[in-house]
């Protein structure tokens, strides 16, 4: 009767237990790398809806608050710079700007006939005759005219404006990429209010156009070569802003981190528009984002 096993039955079964360990490791290790690389895809997501969201409000709302006398230009864009600039007094991630009010001043005296949020007398204002025409910077504790005027709240400030007080809101890419999870050559798109150098509200973009649906001889109809039109500059002020019927914005956005198993072979072109990629793209995931937008402001 035989007793334990021999020393080759030992080997063999060390032999096997070895491969299956070395199966289920790498199997393991696949699982956990795909999983790494889609939470990484799906954060890169998320955070790049809510800078888009920041953009198209932005957008809509170009213009807000903004005097028909005004020459600033409420929208501007340098498709050299990949800067797109954009006027209001509706800064929207200032809370205090979020709000108007009808003031009648027939009196001398401020009475706020209606008001779309909580304003106090020292708040400040734009105030602008209900036609849109300039009247003054000032507070809701003065009138500065005998009339019914519109009062736009803004916080005090340098101003972007060359006659009223008004936020200049310029989208721009970054000089350089420091996040280690993108392509080091791509760039994080920047949201400058005035001033400021800006901060990144989308990371990651390989590249970055604008193009608008102008009615440039101002028949009312948008012919064919009116529509998208890819523009190496591009300005108009409150005068001309009404025949600016959309705006489309298209960026090259990277998902998730490198990845050497991945080769990207995709098309970066889209409404006969190509964006470009960036040196070392190929082991990148490439998303095109194009959000169209009509500015609610410029009627």
């Amino acid at each position: 009767m035989r007793k334990g096993l021999t020393v080759a039955e030992l080997l063999i079964a060390v032999l096997i237990t070895i491969i299956l360990i070395t199966v289920i490791y790498f199997s393991y290790s696949k699982l956990v790398k795909r999983t790494t690389q889609e939470s990484s895809s799906i954060k890169t997501q998320l955070e790049t809806l809510t800078g888009i969201e920041l953009l198209r409000l932005d957008l809509e709302h170009a213009g807000y608050g903004i005097a028909k006398d005004e020459s600033s230009n409420i929208i501007e864009w340098d498709n050299s710079t990949k800067s797109l600039t954009i006027r209001s007094v509706l800064n929207n991630t200032n809370k205090v700007t979020q709000s108007w009010a009808l003031v009648d001043c027939s009196s001398g005296i401020p009475l706020i006939a209606a008001s779309g949020g909580n304003l106090s007398s020292s708040t400040h204002v734009v105030y602008l005759t209900t036609d849109r025409t300039f009247i003054a910077n000032g507070t809701l504790s003065s009138c500065p005219t005998n009339d019914i005027l519109l009062a736009f709240p803004y916080s005090s400030g340098t101003s972007g404006c060359s006659k009223q007080f008004c936020y200049k809101i310029t989208y721009k890419l970054s000089s350089d990429q420091p996040l280690q999870t993108c392509n080091p050559y791509t760039h994080n798109l920047l949201r400058a209010v005035g001033r400021s150098n800006g901060y990144p509200v989308i990371d990651c973009i390989a590249d970055f156009v604008t193009t608008f649906d102008y009615d440039s001889n101002g028949d009312g109809i948008l012919s064919n070569s009116e529509r998208n039109q890819l523009l190496s500059t591009f300005s108009c002020n409150s005068t001309d802003c009404p025949r600016l019927k959309q705006i489309n914005i298209y960026l090259l956005v990277q998902e998730g981190k490198e990845d050497p198993e991945f080769f990207f072979n995709g098309n970066t072109t889209i409404d006969n528009i190509t964006l470009q990629l960036p040196p070392d793209y190929v082991h990148y995931r490439w998303k095109i984002i194009k959000l169209t937008v009509v500015p609610m402001e410029l009627k």
